[in-house]
């Protein structure tokens, strides 16, 4: 995909950025072309993208939009997503969403956790913190997205698809995982 001026894009765990610049530059004495990104909650960095080194071109992914985060809250999938047991696994899931991030992995994930750390919370036990950093992040990104779409405060995020679905955030909705 090609991007322009002014674009705004999810970079990785960087979150949504705007494209502030497609210049040459060199870095390594070689002339390339580049993609110059602010992310918008990390306002005092700088991203640079070789526009041709199509891994990291890849990672990068139009911003939401208002009307296309309405249609995604409206989708939000509803199936339970098993705890993985394994560590190493689940820190290696983690790992592939963030790099990849997709929306509606984060979602399940973020949902997976959480469950996780109401059922470690009713016998009076805590997550791990990879776990509890793991939620925190997910919701950074995904919620920053929604944010910036939805020009609502980050804070206001869960509270607004909350409202939207007519549910918590985080419950799984019994009436779609039955059928």
């Amino acid at each position: 995909m090609i991007y322009r001026l002014n674009d705004a894009v999810m970079y990785s765990v960087h979150g949504v950025c705007r494209i502030t610049a497609i210049t040459e530059m060199s870095f390594s004495g070689t002339e390339k072309l580049y993609y110059v990104l602010k992310p918008i909650a990390e306002r005092e960095s700088t991203i640079f993208i070789q526009t041709d080194n199509r891994k990291e071109v890849e990672r990068m992914h139009p911003a939401l939009t208002h009307d296309s985060a309405m249609e995604f809250i409206l989708s939000l999938p509803d199936e339970e997503v098993a705890w993985i047991d394994d560590d190493p696994l689940r820190k290696e899931t983690y790992a592939t969403v963030f790099a990849n991030a997709d929306r509606s992995e984060l979602i399940r994930l973020i949902r997976m956790t959480a469950h996780r750390r109401a059922e470690l919370g009713r016998v009076g036990k805590k997550m791990r913190v990879t776990d509890e950093n793991f939620i925190r992040d997910a919701e950074k990104i995904l919620f920053g997205e929604l944010a910036f779409a939805l020009e609502i405060p980050f804070e206001s995020v869960q509270n607004y698809i909350s409202r939207t679905l007519h549910r918590d955030f985080y419950e799984i909705d019994p009436a779609e995982t039955s059928a």
